[in-house]
């Protein structure tokens, strides 16, 4: 997946998630060593059971739910946020 220009923002809908972050967990799948012909499904489960996230008292607890734009970690000494390809 190529990621060339991005913003620091929240996908706009669990479809814009998908779509923008379907081909990277595939290939995380895929170097798990899942067989080729599950990657496909096992990264929808993934994805699926994210945007699904919920706590005991029904909360959405997902990456999606927790997003802080505000947040700032660092890697490497250089200050990473959660991106979106755009």
């Amino acid at each position: 997946m190529r990621m060339s220009v991005a913003t620091s923002a929240v996908p706009a809908s669990a479809g814009q998630f998908i779509e923008l972050y379907r081909d990277y967990v595939i290939h995380l799948v895929h170097k798990q060593g899942i067989p080729s012909q599950d990657c496909e499904d096992v990264a929808d489960d993934i994805l699926l059971a994210e945007l699904n996230a919920r706590n005991a008292a029904g909360e959405e607890v997902g990456i999606l739910a927790l997003y802080d734009a505000g947040h700032i970690s660092e890697h490497t000494g250089k200050p990473v946020t959660f991106r979106v390809p755009v």
